[in-house]
């Protein structure tokens, strides 16, 4: 994870999207969802770790053992600000140490924007 991200938080990162907007960090670049979001993908609410750095992230949200949990390189957040992603998940539950609630893709999902790590 580049140095600079030290200390910003997500909110900060993604200043330009609402609370409501489904985040999912990953390790890859933009062009890994030309066909879309895998089903079974978690994301998480911009507004419930919009406080959190992309390391208390991948420490307390992340399960351990994915490809975007703590220690692993991570490139992005794919984003939904738009909406489409709400009728295809389902709440995962708190299965996470910080208690935020994860949400499961059950459907392949369309591909709606990415925003790198700066």
């Amino acid at each position: 994870m580049p140095g600079k991200l030290t200390g910003k938080t997500i909110g900060e990162i993604l200043k330009g999207y609402g609370p409501n907007t489904m985040i999912h960090l990953t390790p890859a670049k933009a062009a890994a969802f030309k066909n879309g979001i895998n089903e079974g993908t978690y994301s998480a609410k911009l507004g419930d770790v919009s406080k959190m750095t992309v390391k208390e992230f991948q420490e307390s949200v992340v399960q351990a053992g994915a490809s975007a949990s703590y220690g692993q390189p991570v490139k992005g957040f794919v984003v939904d600000g738009v909406g489409k992603f709400s009728g295809d998940l389902m709440q995962a539950g708190d299965l996470n140490p910080a208690k935020v609630m994860e949400y499961l893709s059950t459907a392949r999902l369309p591909f709606q924007g990415y925003a790198p790590l700066p």
